[in-house]
């Protein structure tokens, strides 16, 4: 893409943000009509139905099939996908310039958005899609309380057009990942744990996980949803990887779980549990928090961190990624003590 293309698709992005930020200071509501959203058919975009099925849900959807899925996932070793919503234009663009952009060869991410009411927003996605090709798109409403439906469409984007990815990573659009790194402790630990169970997820593991429930809160869940007082073993959302195993087998298995609102509990703890994915702790691995220390804990004088996480600014993402990237491990050190963390296992 040329610069000349990059700066007049920004622009429009920008533009589209300030008639946005006018619209709300002045009172302004939005044209476009409640509960009417565009459709793909009508502006001449291919689509394939899928379904979500849990034991009290069944959904039909439809995703956009653009003609570059055929082939995007040729020779990909790792798929990533990062949940981001429709108007997140800035953030995905400094995710492609840092981490994602810097990305090795065996590696393919995509961008996963839902539905949206605004056409404007609608028809921006679709320029940004020509111009780099890595947006997943369905016809389900974007919000937070359907997250978990938009986890289930990626994995089934994943199956259907990247099912031969060995791994599979889930990220939010906060969170900045070394994939160079990720791939050796694939290659020197990950894989090797797997041997155990080839249905497997790494992450930051909760084996005393409970219910929120306070109503105030965005993660609450009433005791008709889930009437016991702790959830089984799973691993935080922000961050976590899969074997294409694990992937596949979730989706055998939701048919058999009752929908609850909270998708990582959700996926790496009610139905992994029932389809018997194992979850092994990786918290050295993907760090829930954004703090870097000067020197890293590291094996082989490789630093465990991969991942850091709570990165809310466009401005941020390029000069964190370069100090993850150039962290330094200690002074003589090839500890290998530090697998400690590593050893809790769950199935």
């Amino acid at each position: 893409m040329s610069p000349s293309a990059t700066a007049q698709w920004l622009f429009l992005v920008v533009a589209l943000w300030m008639k946005s930020a006018i619209a709300d200071n002045h009172g302004m509501a939005s044209t476009a009509e409640p509960g009417v959203f565009p459709s793909f058919e009508e502006v001449g975009i291919a689509t394939d139905e899928f379904e979500i099925k849990f034991s009290n849900i069944h959904i039909i959807y439809k995703m956009a099939v653009f003609p570059s899925d055929k082939h995007f996932c040729e020779n990909a070793f790792l798929f990533v996908f990062i949940p981001t919503r429709p108007s997140s234009f800035e953030i995905r663009e400094a995710i492609r310039s840092s981490w994602v952009g810097d990305r090795p060869s065996n590696v393919v991410a995509k961008f996963i958005i839902g539905m949206t009411e605004d056409s404007e927003v609608f028809d921006l996605l679709l320029d940004e899609q020509n111009m780099f090709g890595d947006l997943i798109l369905y016809d389900i409403e974007d919000n937070y309380a359907n997250l978990y439906l938009k986890v289930h469409a990626a994995f089934n984007w994943q199956q259907a057009y990247c099912g031969k990815a060995e791994y599979i990573l889930k990220t939010d659009d906060d969170t900045i990942v070394d994939l160079h790194r990720l791939l050796y402790w694939i290659e020197h630990d990950m894989s090797i744990r797997q041997q155990t169970n080839p249905a497997i997820i790494f992450g930051r593991l909760e084996e005393k996980g409970k219910p929120i429930r306070v109503e105030s809160s965005k993660w609450y869940l009433s005791r008709e949803a889930y009437p016991s007082n702790y959830f089984p073993p799973f691993v935080y959302g922000g961050t976590y990887l899969m074997s294409n195993q694990a992937v596949s087998a979730i989706l055998r298995n939701t048919r058999y779980i009752q929908v609850i609102p909270n998708e990582d509990v959700l996926f790496t703890g009610l139905v992994s549990t029932q389809a018997g994915i194992s979850r092994m702790d990786a918290t050295k691995y993907f760090r829930v928090e954004r703090t870097l220390r000067l020197r890293e804990k590291c094996q082989d004088n490789v630093p465990f961190i991969t991942s850091l996480y709570g990165f809310y600014q466009v401005t941020e993402f390029a000069e964190n990624y370069m100090a993850l990237r150039s962290v330094q491990c200690p002074i003589n050190s090839t500890s290998s003590h530090f697998f400690g963390l590593m050893g809790k296992q769950r199935v």
